[in-house]
């Protein structure tokens, strides 16, 4: 059994999965903050409990989380997150010392262009990109057969400047996801019509 958990600006989902990757049980959960990703970490070691609880197995043999922003998945560190409020967080370290366990840690976008590339969509493609748009904005590219990482940089497109004077989570202005993701979409809805949406 592996527990996975995708980690969002807004929610977790998290699943408990067999051999064949079937899931035995499933969450979701308000995203715990802290700069310092202690309360992340936390919250991790409680979901993983709930999930086997839910499942009525042990604890699972390995974990493996996901997270938003430049993600080096060799070093298991996150060097910024603007929807987590991170800078040089190593996550995986931190994780695996408090669940005793294997722990697997890198990008969410990379992690959902992986599976698509796969057994998805981009299965059999050469040359792609994942783009899904959500609190923030990020794409996995495969290039000539091989995801592009660049140790974490690749793909960060919500954070190009639109020419906007939007300030954005990062500390930036203009940047493409202060205005096009489903946070900044709903947001905006929200300011205008004022019935509240959530992104």
């Amino acid at each position: 059994m592996v527990a996975a958990l995708d980690v969002g600006g807004t929610t977790i989902k998290a699943a408990l999965l067999d051999e064949q990757l079937q899931p035995k049980a499933a969450l979701r959960a308000e995203t715990a903050r802290s700069a310092d990703g202690t309360a992340l970490a936390a919250q991790t070691v409680d979901i993983v409990a709930a999930l086997a609880e839910q499942a009525g197995t042990g604890r699972p043999s390995a974990v493996g989380v996901v997270v938003p922003g430049i993600v080096d998945e060799e070093t298991r560190v996150c060097h910024f997150s603007a929807n987590l409020d991170w800078r040089e967080v190593p996550f995986g370290e931190l994780l695996e010392d408090r669940l005793g366990l294997p722990v697997a840690f890198g990008h969410d976008v990379t992690a959902g262009g992986v599976a698509e590339f796969r057994v998805g969509a981009g299965r059999g493609a050469t040359n792609a990109a994942f783009i899904p748009v959500g609190t923030g904005i990020a794409a996995a590219l495969l290039l000539d057969g091989r995801i592009h990482r660049a140790h974490g940089q690749a793909g960060e497109v919500g954070h190009i400047d639109v020419g906007h004077a939007g300030k954005c989570g990062c500390g930036a202005t203009g940047c493409l996801e202060a205005i096009s993701s489903a946070a900044a979409i709903a947001r905006r809805y929200t300011e205008r019509t004022g019935r509240r949406r959530d992104g």
